[in-house]
């Protein structure tokens, strides 16, 4: 698994001549749908390099360059062996009047309609020589796949080129290479959802990411605990409070549940999952054990879980402690990770069962709260590790890169052998800033090089609203991903200069400003007690009132300008720096003047004196309640009894405009401050990403919408408000509206 990458390179005064009058592409009839698909990507190329596509033939022609593709009779004639290679590895040998191009390629892939439907990410199998495509036409013809388009796609305009004779052998640093290509595809004037997708896997398949996939994501979902053993083993399940707090077995309620019930990790679960795992590793069909196929709904099937050589024993998201009495002795009370020893424990004995009893394969367990400490028990060889950490965000924090970096290494150091890493730099949930790009490929690159010596690669959940935001983040863990050795700086410099010409300087400077509020400013981390270390932001409030201001986004505006006065005789330059401004700096001006508007206070409160007070479920108010903290331990709020008033099923917006005065947290960002919160048959924060408010704000409109829960308990109280927690300072509140928008 520990891969770096090779250049065994022989350089001659010879040279290969590539023109669209003496070259073609050989592709053999038996080719793979690989070796058809990587010869339409370079046509693609040469037919805006050249103006024209080279014809692509069988076999070579007298007289004429041919670029062989693939492992055919006369690349093994040339003395390429591709079953020497390392998974995706792939070589590019010149000589004479030939340039063979392969690697491995599965024969039983079409790329091309994986592309077209959207899936290329979830396609495992090698395709090699395509990767070796991509490297040809980057190393020797200057092209760079930024992103997929015209705009993305730099290739330039030329007769023809020249390639050295020798032999390149290039392997990856990272074999799991997996990046999450979500949100809106940057195709303009293109909505079709479907087009979309197919773009991001062309993204995909330029990048050169993963063709090997392992599963380890809360794997014991797949082996179909509930629906095998609710009534025949209900001790399986852990012992739970209800809402009514009463103890009982916390299956019942869950069993439709994705994510599955809680589990009892002292009970003989495990050993089923043993037998469960040796049956899959033997071999054996799924109805031996009794497990349904989960996704396809098609009777019984191993899942997702159970893939090639591996089995995933994680458990399900969101463990809880299992209240039984052999658990509440096995868990580690002196720990936040307290299930650490228990978690760990039960994944050594299993994979040593599998030794013992001479089954090959790896079982894989991620190191995730409430078990992510490296244990102190003895994990077999046969056990792989993957690493949740927050990854390239932590640069927010000083000082927690290094933190993360030395978790990985201890992981690695216990193991023996590299692990493979989970990591968040996304902007979902807590993280979630609409409009705001979280272009930051230093922090990403400074990260991931920094694991090298200890990791075989990462996957990156970065989920967000435009996958143009991400691009140049990927990009570079890309470029990572393939060469341990390169250099950042230089890629992005390259960058600069091949998309935006004479106004390199200028988008240079805008992009290094996006990266440094983003970490330095957006963005911060927040500790609790089980999962360590959370990404979140600040509150809307701070982003477009003291981050991202007016007058800062008028400074990027004239910069775009300064920006295009310099390439606007340079029509393709000029048409990037205005994609850039359209999709980036545009939306954020879109998101600001937005904000501005919704949280006029003059506007809400002729807004509140028009709502019928006979529909507002607050009181009247006749003047703003004063919040006073002085001192670490207070809290002050104005919170209303909401007990028998509230609808089950029912859409409510809570609103009104607030004012602080030097607010300052005692506690972390996310928990001490100003914030509308309550309880109405489970807590509802508002919103779900961070929206906790402090500092001297003047006053400020904010509305959330929430949805009550279908069975609400009436004798459970119920009550919403605005408080002031965990700070000291002042804080008004006005104009509260508890208002009911139906099911």
């Amino acid at each position: 698994m520990c891969l770096l990458t090779t250049s065994c390179l022989r350089q001659t005064k010879d040279t290969v001549e590539i023109t669209a009058d003496g070259s073609e592409i050989v592709v053999p009839a038996d080719a793979s749908s690989v070796v058809s698909f990587a010869a339409e990507e370079m046509n693609g190329v040469f037919e805006r390099a050249f103006g024209r596509k080279l014809p692509v033939v069988q076999a070579p022609t007298v007289g004429r360059t041919s670029i062989f593709l693939g492992d055919c009779a006369e690349s093994r004639a040339a003395g390429i062996d591709v079953s020497t290679l390392g998974h995706d590895a792939f070589v590019m040998l010149v000589g004479g009047n030939r340039v063979f191009i392969a690697g491995r390629d599965d024969p039983k892939l079409d790329v091309r309609a994986a592309v077209k439907n959207g899936n290329v990410q979830w396609l495992d199998g090698e395709r090699a020589t395509l990767f070796g495509a991509y490297e040809f036409l980057e190393r020797h013809a200057g092209v760079r796949f930024y992103f997929p388009g015209e705009i993305g796609t730099i290739v330039q305009r030329m007769k023809g080129f020249r390639v050295a004779e020798g032999q390149v052998v290039v392997e990856p640093t990272f074999t799991v290479r997996n990046i999450y290509l979500s949100g809106d595809g940057p195709v303009p004037g293109e909505t079709n959802t479907a087009a979309v997708n197919a773009w991001k896997s062309l993204d995909w398949c330029r990048l050169r990411m993963q063709t090997r996939s392992v599963p380890c994501c809360h794997g014991q979902r797949g082996f179909s605990f509930p629906e095998r053993f609710h009534k025949t083993h209900p001790e399986y399940f852990a012992l739970m409070k209800d809402a009514d707090g009463n103890v009982r077995r916390e299956v019942v309620d869950r069993l439709s549940n994705e994510w599955g019930p809680q589990m009892c990790h002292t009970s003989g679960l495990w050993d089923e999952m043993y037998l469960d795992c040796k049956a899959y590793l033997s071999s054996e069909p799924a109805r031996t054990r009794g497990i349904r196929n989960k996704w396809g709904k098609d009777g019984f099937g191993w899942n997702n879980n159970c893939k090639g050589r591996f089995v995933d024993v994680m458990p399900g998201d969101g463990m809880k402690k299992c209240l039984c009495a052999n658990c509440e002795k096995a868990y580690d009370k002196d720990s936040k990770q307290w299930a650490t020893e228990l978690v760990w424990g039960n994944t050594a004995r299993l994979a040593q069962r599998l030794l013992d009893d001479g089954i090959d394969g790896i079982v894989t367990q991620m190191a995730y709260p409430p078990y992510r400490d490296v244990p102190r028990c003895a994990l077999p060889s046969n056990i792989w590790v993957m690493v949740a950490e927050i990854g390239p965000w932590a640069e927010a924090s000083p000082g927690e890169p290094e933190h993360e970096i030395d978790e990985v290494r201890r992981w690695s150091e216990k193991l023996g052998h590299k692990i493979w890493m989970w990591t968040y730099p996304s902007k979902y949930g807590k993280a979630a800033t609409p409009g705001i790009p979280d272009m930051a490929p230093r922090a990403w690159a400074k990260f991931y090089k920094r694991t090298i010596p200890y990791s075989y690669g990462a996957f990156c959940e970065s989920e967000g609203e435009k996958s143009i935001f991400h691009y140049l983040n990927y990009y570079v863990f890309s470029r990572i991903a393939w060469d341990a050795t390169v250099d950042v700086e230089a890629v992005l410099a390259e960058h600069f200069d091949r998309m935006f010409g004479a106004a390199a300087q200028e988008l240079a400077r805008f992009y290094a400003e996006l990266e440094e509020k983003w970490t330095k400013s957006t963005l911060y981390l927040w500790y609790d007690g089980l999962s360590g270390r959370n990404s979140h932001v600040s509150s809307d409030v701070r982003l477009w009132r003291e981050i991202y201001t007016p007058a800062v986004l008028d400074e990027w505006n004239r910069l775009f300008d300064q920006a295009e006065a310099k390439v606007k005789t340079n029509p393709d330059a000029l048409k990037r720096v205005r994609f850039i401004r359209q999709e980036f700096l545009d939306h954020m001006m879109a998101a600001s003047r937005k904000f501005l508007a919704e949280s006029d206070p003059e506007a809400a409160r002729r807004r509140y004196r028009a709502i019928d007070p006979a529909v507002n479920l607050f009181p009247p108010q006749t003047e703003p309640r004063h919040l006073v903290v002085t001192n670490s331990g207070g809290q002050a709020s104005f919170e209303i009894s909401l007990k028998g008033k509230l609808k089950p099923n029912t859409r409510y917006r809570i609103s009104g405009i607030f004012k602080l005065k030097d607010v300052t947290p005692l506690a972390p960002l996310y928990d001490g401050g100003c914030f509308f919160n309550g309880y109405v048959g489970a807590w509802q924060w508002f919103p779900k990403q961070v929206a906790v408010f402090s500092g001297t704000i003047d006053w400020t409109y904010r509305e959330y919408e929430f949805t009550t829960p279908a069975e609400l308990k009436q004798k459970v109280g119920h009550h919403l408000g605005f408080i002031l927690r965990r700070a000291t300072g002042e804080a008004w509140i006005d104009c509260m509206a508890l208002e009911e928008l139906g099911r």
